[in-house]
């Protein structure tokens, strides 16, 4: 047997429910759904265009006969604004930047594992209550299954920080982040302008976090 079938539609939003606040609306300008089946596999297409979260296309080939249902594919994200993040982090008075993506899925249809690169651009934030703000930030974190790499630039007045890590999520996730910056600024004004020159590291698994490291104040 073999079997077609494509959904399109356009002008359109998705609602995401959040507890005690409106929902989440994200809109998109065409979303595209095809598939095509026949007796050796399953194969579905996505493609996504949308002013807020980017173009988005994925493709799979799935093994519905074979145990655990075996699959490959490649996805690929451009342009998703991580703006729309912000209602989900209420101690945040800015976020901004530009997700990308790339790569490759393997594994079984329950769980299914990519290689590929996430990257960050352009980003920006800011807490609300805190002397915290991030100017410039740019981040990349390259998966591979099971773990991930991470790299990333901080900026905040005239200095900056680095950031780097990993994660690892084969039996227990954990995520590794080292911090190391020279004079990166604290500011909310009027009330407190200062630089601080952090080395920090991070070590953070369920229900803990461990934070060791140093804090400069350079005169």
């Amino acid at each position: 047997p073999v079997a077609h079938a494509r959904l399109l539609t356009g002008n359109g939003a998705v609602y995401l429910a959040r507890d005690d606040a409106e929902p989440l609306i994200l809109r998109y300008d065409q979303l595209s759904l095809e598939l095509d089946a026949d007796k050796v596999s399953v194969r579905p297409r996505l493609q996504l265009a949308s002013a807020d979260l980017g173009q988005g296309h994925l493709e799979a080939v799935i093994n519905p006969y074979a145990e655990g249902k075996p699959l490959t594919g490649e996805v690929a994200l451009s342009g998703l604004r991580l703006e729309l993040l912000q209602p989900f982090f209420p101690a945040l008075s800015a976020l901004t930047g530009r997700i990308n993506g790339q790569g490759r899925l393997e594994g079984v249809l329950a769980k299914p594992r990519y290689w590929g690169n996430i990257e960050l651009t352009d980003g920006r934030m800011a807490l609300r209550n805190a002397p915290l703000a991030v100017d410039e930030m740019t981040a990349l974190i390259n998966v591979k299954g099971d773990q991930a790499e991470i790299s990333g630039q901080l900026k905040s007045g005239k200095g900056g920080a680095t950031l780097s890590g990993a994660g690892d999520w084969t039996e227990e996730p954990k995520l590794v982040l080292n911090l190391r910056g020279e004079r990166f600024e604290l500011r909310q004004e009027p009330q407190l302008i200062a630089e601080i020159s952090p080395d920090l590291h991070f070590v953070l698994v369920p229900e803990r976090l461990d934070l060791t490291g140093t804090v400069r104040v350079p005169y």
